[in-house]
């Protein structure tokens, strides 16, 4: 499974979060991305210079970028969305459990314009 959006997201920013929504950090605190227990922040390459590819994936394959994070998500409804900080929904995807273990690659520590969101099972 392979889905792909590319959008200048409102503010630079994405939120992945279970679809039933989740605790949005408060800052990024001048990082890359923040996070919570049920959600997730990341900085997007800013939204007038372009788009940022984003794209969701079951294996990490052959990603050259840097792993940015690397850790659990509640996901109680067992569907991770990943949406605008307006809540606009961008992409949608099944997940076996109510914590899934989430790795996130972008091409940029600063500015991605590739981010790729990988759902680790099993």
């Amino acid at each position: 499974m392979i889905k792909t959006a590319r959008l200048a997201p409102p503010n630079s920013l994405i939120i992945i979060e279970d679809s039933f929504g989740g605790e949005i950090p408060s800052s990024l605190n001048n990082g890359l991305l923040s996070f919570t227990a049920s959600a997730i922040a990341i900085g997007c390459k800013c939204e007038f210079d372009g788009e940022t590819n984003i794209k969701v994936m079951e294996s990490s394959g052959n990603i050259a970028h840097p792993v940015v994070f690397d850790g659990k998500l509640k996901t109680p409804s067992k569907r991770l969305s990943i949406r605008t900080v307006l809540g606009e929904s961008i992409l949608e995807a099944q997940v076996p459990s109510e914590e899934s273990t989430v790795k996130i690659s972008a091409n940029d520590l600063l500015e991605p314009d590739e981010i790729f969101i990988i759902l680790l099972t099993g």
